[in-house]
């Protein structure tokens, strides 16, 4: 049976392209199309990922497919899909045609969770973790109405400008505003409880973490982008929160 090369570097960089664009880390990505070729039966094919583009060739072969990635997110349930059919794959239960369709399903059909429930889901964070770090039970709803706030601001900040640490940056500052009003207003007692809380479903957790997975797999180049772009971040949301607090107290 004559294998497609083509049509599985075209899968393979497909399925590359969803896992990076949410929020996969290189090690992921690359393993999974490494493994996608070899399953199909190609032991020559090389992967090489980028922050911001992705290649696969054949090695000593005319074969190669590159990808852009031009923006980033994070949605989970796309990463979760792939994964899941890449095991499918591998255990051939589904074929490389049946493959690439489904792949491309998976980008086109699965959206993201909808504004008003990632609204309430970053409520319900920000006044929980402020309660497990030690905040009062009396700052639940303060804690839960600011980081909502925050939130949508955030949302709306993204759909105007792509500059991440600098949307973190304005909404830490906001935050804090609205958490010394609360304080003043009597809806709340720990401005900095509540501060806490909100701010947290802006930390950059995952890049965080990828950031240390592809450092202990070698991907150095990844590793250091994915830090510092981490490192933006959290600076921009303790600088936001600091000029904030130099103009309340």
């Amino acid at each position: 049976m004559k294998i497609d090369k083509i049509k599985i570097l075209e899968v393979a960089v497909l399925a590359g392209k969803i896992l990076l664009e949410n929020g996969a880390d290189m090690t992921r990505v690359e393993d999974t199309m490494l493994r996608i070729g070899r399953n199909a039966g190609l032991e020559n094919v090389v992967a090489f990922v980028t922050p911001t583009g992705i290649f696969i060739s054949l090695r000593g072969e005319a074969y190669s497919q590159m990808e852009s990635i031009q923006q980033t997110t994070m949605n989970l349930e796309k990463v979760a899909y792939v994964n899941q059919l890449s095991r499918k794959f591998g255990e051939g239960t589904i074929t490389i045609s049946a493959f690439y369709q489904l792949l491309q399903q998976i980008d086109e059909d699965i959206k993201d969770f909808n504004f008003w429930l990632k609204t309430l889901a970053a409520s319900l964070v920000s006044a929980s973790l402020m309660y497990i770090f030690g905040g009062e039970f009396r700052d639940f709803f303060a804690t839960f109405v600011v980081g909502g706030m925050g939130y949508m601001l955030y949302y709306f900040l993204n759909k105007r400008t792509e500059v991440d640490f600098l949307n973190n940056g304005l909404v830490a500052f906001v935050i804090a505003l609205l958490a010394g009003l609360f304080v003043k207003l009597h809806l709340g007692t720990d401005m900095n409880m509540i501060i806490i809380g909100s701010v947290m479903p802006l930390v950059p957790g995952v890049k965080i973490t990828n950031a240390f997975l592809d450092g202990i797999s070698g991907h150095t180049i990844s590793s250091m982008t994915s830090g510092l772009q981490a490192l933006l971040t959290a600076g921009s949301i303790g600088v936001g929160v600091a000029i904030a607090l130099k103009l309340l107290l």
